[in-house]
């Protein structure tokens, strides 16, 4: 992704940001793509307000629709940052085989949880920017 082309998604995240109550969030757009096989991918940084934000190599060739509901994704995930925190803090001071389970299937609910709220919310967000 040249440098215009960050810019832009940067600036966009921080809209949608905005849009979704996160003022207080600090958004960044990473230069290192997401995983092989993901839209994108979010890092929440404990103890601070802020999430680093990853873009797949397909990024550009999603349509609009899908990289405005990606983005959406991403985001929402800052909403559950604290209570995520929450759970790892507790998960971590315990063992055993309930433990992890609990954690795979919280972790597994919240992903289905976002995803869910992202199909809700994005068709009310502004779409992506359009580049040449």
């Amino acid at each position: 992704m040249n440098d215009a082309t960050h810019a832009a998604y940067g600036a966009y995240l921080r809209s949608l940001a905005d849009a979704m109550l996160l003022r207080d969030w600090h958004v960044v757009l990473s230069r290192t793509p997401a995983d092989d096989d993901s839209r994108a991918q979010v890092s929440r940084h404990a103890g601070k307000n802020q999430v680093e934000i990853s873009l797949g190599k397909e990024w550009l060739v999603l349509s609009p629709e899908q990289r405005r509901q990606t983005a959406t994704h991403e985001l929402l995930h800052a909403h559950t940052a604290r209570l995520c925190r929450t759970m790892r803090r507790y998960a971590d001071q315990a063992e055993g085989d309930v433990v992890r389970y609990v954690k795979t299937a919280f972790d597994d609910e919240e992903e289905i949880l976002i995803d869910t709220l992202a199909r809700v919310i994005a068709p009310a967000l502004p779409l992506p920017p359009e580049l040449p």
